[in-house]
């Protein structure tokens, strides 16, 4: 809904005191653009899918952000492992060597661990405090 004043819907009270509303809009389908910094002419007080895949969001004065984006560096990775029993999950990409604590994710039973604390990490190897007794472990990393 586009209106006068962009993310805003005028109100009167029974005063007549004229007042706005704000709200936010979704955009359902992706836009035709990339929307920039500055400058954008629609799509005002709404989150869009540009051109490019990425979702932003477009503030009431024309201002474009970046919320999300899809490129690679942005993406996880992720192994899957159906029965894992001992102390050991050998990963078969290569795992980050550093900022390891953001950039690596294990899953036990679909319960995320704590590195550090349930596992450590050393190469391309995860060892486990408490080994596995035939159960799924996933990794994710980036």
């Amino acid at each position: 809904m586009e209106s006068s004043k962009a993310g805003q819907i005028p109100l009167s009270n029974t005063a007549g005191n004229l007042r706005y509303a704000q709200f936010t809009e979704i955009e359902p389908s992706a836009i035709a653009f990339v929307p920039a910094a500055t400058g954008n002419t629609s799509h005002y007080s709404e989150f869009v899918t540009g051109s490019d895949g990425n979702l932003y969001y477009i503030d009431w004065q024309g201002r474009g952000a970046l919320i999300s984006s899809t490129a690679a560096g942005d993406t996880w990775n992720e192994e899957y492992f159906s029965s894992i029993t001992g102390n050991t999950i050998n990963a078969a990409g290569t795992l980050p060597t550093t900022n390891t604590i953001k950039r690596i994710v294990l899953y036990r039973t679909g319960v995320k661990m704590r590195e550090g604390v349930d596992y450590t990490v050393s190469g391309n190897t995860l060892s486990l405090v408490v080994g596995g007794l035939a159960e799924s472990f996933t990794i994710r990393y980036r």
